[in-house]
């Protein structure tokens, strides 16, 4: 079973080990926005949630260590972050190649909500998910 909590400073170093997106940051472990999982001791994954979404609760980012993805640990984050939100919906978004997170999201029980075109070079699938808090 992995671990998942919030993001200490010294959890930085291991991130920097595979974190090719870089929004692990200082400012988001300072924020308490980024969050971490992983077994025993290592840190293999991490998700950034905030507010930043229209003022809603958002999960702007989730990475895994490429050597262990779709071994729960993604799945692990955003069911952490579901279970601490106050809010009756939570939203995210993934580009439109990205299969394993929509996948993902589908099995946790997320929406597509809509496509945004000119954002980045693909288009991005914005999903929420209602909660039941």
């Amino acid at each position: 079973m992995p671990f998942v909590r919030k993001a200490q400073p010294g959890d930085l170093v291991q991130l920097a080990g595979f974190d090719e997106w870089k929004q692990a940051t200082r400012q988001t472990v300072d924020a308490r926005e980024c969050f971490v999982a992983g077994h025993d001791t290592d840190v293999l994954a991490y998700a950034i949630f905030n507010r930043r979404f229209f003022g809603r609760p958002f999960v702007a980012t989730v990475f895994v260590h490429p050597r262990h993805r779709r071994s729960g640990l993604g799945t692990a984050l955003i069911s952490h972050i579901e279970s601490i939100t106050d809010h009756k919906q939570l939203w995210t978004s993934t580009n439109i190649e990205n299969l394993a997170m929509q996948g993902t999201l589908c099995k946790l029980g997320f929406r597509l909500s809509g496509v945004v075109d000119n954002l980045a070079e693909l288009p991005e699938l914005v999903y929420f998910k209602s909660l039941s808090n």
